[in-house]
């Protein structure tokens, strides 16, 4: 059995990414057992979809607890801070994950098909 989706790696709904997530997963579980030749490749094929998803999925995780962190702020020097951000704009590194187009392109153009593609050859250039 594996899980994937909110199943395994819940998150908070800050960056309305949870669905998107488990269709990633689904996609990269599909690549990835594409190159099943035998039941005894499982273990190897598991480990690589687990370490071809696991720094997204904690990067998305983060990213939606900052912008809880940005969204519910009580008046005060805090809030006074996040608006400075905000009316600063786009910025490598800026907190304001929504306003900062990096960040939005590393989480909306990802393929993650065309991903688990590149790192299988990477590890095995044999098989190309």
């Amino acid at each position: 059995m594996i899980l994937i989706g909110d199943a395994v790696h819940a998150t908070l709904p800050y960056l309305a990414q949870g669905a998107a997530m488990a269709i990633e997963d689904a996609a990269a579980l599909g690549a990835t057992l594409s190159h099943l030749e035998s039941t005894d490749d499982l273990p190897s094929l598991l480990q690589f979809f687990y370490k071809l998803r696991v720094d997204r999925a904690h990067a998305i995780q983060r990213g939606s607890y900052t912008n809880r962190f940005f969204i519910h702020m009580a008046e005060g020097p805090m809030q006074a801070m996040r608006n400075e951000v905000f009316t600063t704009g786009d910025y490598p590194g800026s907190p304001n994950l929504m306003g900062n187009t990096l960040f939005q392109r590393w989480l909306y153009a990802y393929d993650v098909t065309e991903d688990a593609n590149k790192k299988w050859h990477a590890l095995h250039p044999a098989k190309l």
